[in-house]
Order: structure tokens, then sequence, then C-alpha cells
């Protein structure tokens, strides 16, 4: 068995120094080169951002605008026959259907007896008691302001204090959201009630007349893509919805209970049992 020399040891550390040397300018080079890769990433996430942001100000925001507002109603689409040069870039499909509150209530008072006061829940923070007043008191109408922090009990409470014996409700994202919520009030207050959209009878309301959502969005796509090819939103009037579906929902008629005048289940676009 032979013994290595000093001298070979000292050699031999030496390499194993190189090497370990080696690995590590190695290692030190491909932390560098990912420090890169990471830093060209944050640059396309930034540039990709920028862009994304640019395409939502040019065109998603613009046509994306669902109006249900009568101030836009009146500054854009009642006289919007004709784009008007010069005005906000905005266009999109208007949502606002308060000029349907004639036929709703006409609907409405085919459960409840004509002279019926019809309560209404009025959109959250945007009740203007001057300006509703004298129409409601035409219309045998009274109007509920609801409290967007407070109890939606409390708001039929009040209606049948007032001696409502029927309901419509308002278009607002607040009653919405909350759809299932007020069909399940309107059923344990035994109150007939018309609804915006065909979301809340299938949530449990009664009768519901209004634009189809999801008709709404795909005239939105049309609008999207003439953009995307070069229109100028300006360009592009706001229109009406095409497509108005009127829903009834037969359980819950059965429940409180109500006859459904044959007529209305003709005109009806679908019928939930």
């Amino acid at each position: 068995m032979s013994v290595r020399s000093e001298t070979e040891l000292v050699q031999e550390i030496e390499r194993l120094r190189e090497a370990l040397g080696a690995r590590e300018r190695e290692a030190a080079e491909k932390e560098r080169q990912l420090e890169r890769y990471a830093a060209d990433l944050r640059e396309t996430f930034k540039r990709e951002r920028a862009r994304s942001q640019e395409l939502r100000s040019s065109y998603t925001a613009t046509v994306s605008a669902l109006s249900n507002a009568v101030e836009a109603r009146d500054a854009y689409t009642g006289k919007r026959e004709q784009p008007l040069p010069g005005m906000l870039s905005i266009t999109g499909v208007n949502l606002d259907t308060t000029h349907l509150i004639s036929k709703r209530l006409e609907m409405l008072y085919e459960f409840v007896p004509a002279d019926t006061k019809v309560a209404v829940l009025a959109s959250p923070g945007r009740f203007s008691p001057e300006a509703e007043t004298k129409f409601y008191k035409e219309k045998k109408m009274v109007a509920i302001p609801v409290n967007p922090n407070g109890e939606l009990e409390d708001a039929f409470k009040a209606a049948v204090e007032q001696d409502a014996r029927a309901l419509l409700v308002a278009a607002d994202p607040f009653y919405f959201n909350r759809r299932e919520r007020i069909a399940a009030l309107a059923a344990q207050y035994k109150i007939p009630a018309l609804y915006p959209g065909r979301e809340y009878a299938v949530a449990g309301g009664l009768l519901s007349y209004g634009p189809s959502i999801s008709d709404a969005y795909r005239q939105i796509g049309v609008y999207a893509g003439r953009i995307l090819n070069g229109a100028r939103p300006e360009e592009l009037p706001v229109v009406s919805p095409q497509k108005w579906e009127l829903v009834i929902n037969r359980k819950t008629a059965k429940a409180l209970p109500l006859a459904i005048p044959p007529w209305l289940i003709a005109r009806a676009d679908e019928t939930i049992d």
C-alpha cells in the first residue's frame, strides 16, 4: 500500500478548490441569468398591464357602459338618434326602464284590484321624495326608500304600514344582488311583486318584465368588435335592448295564491313551475 506524499495531497486539495470554485462561478452565473429572466418578466408584465389598461380605457369601459340612470338616458340616449360630435366617448346599451312603469303596473294589476296601492322599492341612495311624490300619487304608488346598510325587511314592514298590497322593484344592482332575499320577503308578506329582470323570477319572484341582460351583453360584444375594427365609440349611438322578457313563476303564484290570467301566460317568454 503506497502512502501519498505531502506534495500530492496539496495538489489534490488545490484541484478540489478549483473544481469547487468553478461550480460556485457556474451557480453565480445561473443566478444572474435567473435575475435577468425575472426582470424581463416584470417588464413584460408591466407592458401587458399598461396595454390592458389602454384597451380598457379605449373601448371596454365605454362599450360596457350599461346605463340605467335617468341622467344618462337624458344626456346620451334620449337625444342620440344621431351621434353627437364632441361629447364623451361613451356608447353601449341603455337599460333604463323607467318608461315601462305603466306597462308593469298594468301587468301587476292583473293580480290585484286596480285601486290597490303599490309600493316601489326605490334605488338606495338615489331616492328623491320631491321628484317622485307627485308622479307616484298619480299612479297610486308609494316610494319606499331603502337603507343600504339596513335590513330589507324594514322596507316590507314600511310598505305594509302604508297599506301597500303590491310591489314594484326598481332595476338596481343593490336589489339584483339580493333578489333571493327580496323574493322570500315578498312571499313571507304575501305581496305580489313585479321585478325588472328574469333573474328575479328564477330566484322565486312572481313576475318579471324587462330587457334580457344576456342579449344586452351580446349587443355589447357586437359594438366591441366594431370598435376593435376601427370604429370610434362616439360614432356609435347608444342603443336600446333588442329583447324583452316576460317571465312568470307559477310556483310562486300558486303559493300566494294567485290566478294567472291566460293572456299573460300566452304572452310569457318563459314560465317557471
